[in-house]
C-alpha cells in the first residue's frame, strides 16, 4: 500500500520525536488492517474488528472518530482485494489525511 510508504518516508524525514513515534504507531496500525483484509473477507466483520485496533488510547475515544475513520477502512478493504489499483490508492491517501485531520482535532483536546 503506497500510504505505508509515504509514512514510512515521513518517519525518516521528520524531526520530531513525537511525529515520529505517531506515525511508526500508525504504520503498525495499517499493517494490522491490510493483515485483516488479507483474512477476512466480509466488510462488516472487517470494519468491526479494525475500529477498535486502538487508534486512540485504549480506544477510548474512538467513537469520536468513526465515521472517517471506517471511511478510511473501507478502501483500505476494497484496495486490498482489488489488488490495490492506482485509483483506489488515490482515495485512501486522501480519505488518511481526512481522517488524520479529524483524529488530532479530536486528539488535541487531551493533551
Amino acid at each position: 500500500m503506497d500510504l505505508i510508504d509515504l509514512l514510512n518516508h515521513s518517519m525518516t524525514a521528520t524531526q520530531s520525536m513525537f511525529q515520529r513515534q505517531l506515525l511508526k504507531e500508525d504504520i503498525r496500525r495499517l499493517k494490522k488492517i491490510m493483515e485483516l483484509a488479507d483474512k477476512l473477507d466480509n466488510k462488516t466483520e472487517f470494519l468491526k474488528e479494525g475500529t477498535y485496533i486502538g487508534w486512540t488510547k485504549d480506544d477510548m475515544r474512538t467513537g469520536e472518530i468513526k465515521e472517517p475513520l471506517e471511511a478510511l477502512l473501507s478502501k483500505i478493504f476494497d484496495a486490498q482485494k482489488q489488488n490495490f489499483p492506482p485509483d483506489l490508492e488515490s482515495e485512501i491517501r486522501e480519505a488518511w489525511i481526512r481522517f488524520s485531520r479529524i483524529r488530532i482535532e479530536k486528539l488535541i483536546h487531551c493533551l
